[in-house]
């Protein structure tokens, strides 16, 4: 049985570009990079953790899920429980969003 879990995404040191989504524990880390690239263009590098932005809590591996890394949701989606990631990333050199700068 699919569980969710509420994600609530806080950008490091720039909470207005954090977000909330409601996604499946199969999901994969790189799923959640390529939705946060979709959240910011062209974005490189990114990082994120459980809990704290530290790099004991950063989840690794692209290819691993949210239940690997031991987040549990709830079969009931509109009951989900909220888990906060961190996250940060570099700006890809060669295009320097204006938006980002401010």
């Amino acid at each position: 049985m699919t569980e969710f879990v509420n994600l609530s995404m806080k950008l490091v040191d720039w909470s207005h570009m954090d977000f909330k989504i409601t996604l499946p524990t199969c999901t994969t880390i790189q799923t959640l990079t390529d939705i946060i690239k979709y959240h910011h263009g062209s974005i490189s590098s990114i990082v994120i953790c459980e809990n704290s932005f530290e790099e004991n809590n950063e989840l690794r591996d692209a290819h691993a899920t949210l239940e690997d890394f031991g987040i549990r949701g709830s079969s009931d989606k509109s009951n989900a429980p909220c888990v906060v990631l961190y996250y940060n990333f570099k700006t890809v050199e060669s295009h320097i969003d204006p938006i980002l700068m401010c």
